[in-house]
């Protein structure tokens, strides 16, 4: 059997380095409580999309400047393609942080949180 393969695109670049992609989809609803129902019910606000990515960095430096896009409050558009085809777009901001790790014997890696707008896979 064969399993699929989940790329991640920024600003229209693939991310050749990517190690691992991660992708949630949260609801901004907010829980609604009152004194007599305790619990109410739930607002109606949209989802959003988290995409974590891990990628190793080349000698030649980054694929994609995390730090800078971060730093500047870049708004960036990410898509997540399946090798099927299926795609998602999201466009929102870094806003979870970048982490770099570099360590004796291994590649260096940044990993980078991202959070935006909310699209199904089609």
């Amino acid at each position: 059997m064969l399993y699929g393969v989940l790329y991640c695109k920024v600003n229209g670049d693939l991310l050749s380095q990517a190690q691992s992609v991660e992708t949630d989809v949260v609801s901004d609803a907010s829980i609604i409580k009152t004194l007599v129902r305790g619990f109410a019910g739930i607002s109606t606000d949209s989802a959003i999309r988290r995409v974590k990515c891990m990628n190793v960095v080349p000698i030649t430096g980054f694929e994609f400047d995390a730090e800078s896009a971060l730093a500047n409050h870049e708004e960036i558009e990410i898509m997540l393609q399946y090798d099927s085809g299926q795609s998602t777009i999201s466009k929102g901001y870094l806003i979870e942080g970048v982490n770099t790790v570099a360590g004796l014997g291994k590649p260096t890696e940044q990993n980078w949180t991202f959070v935006g707008t909310y699209a199904p896979f089609v």
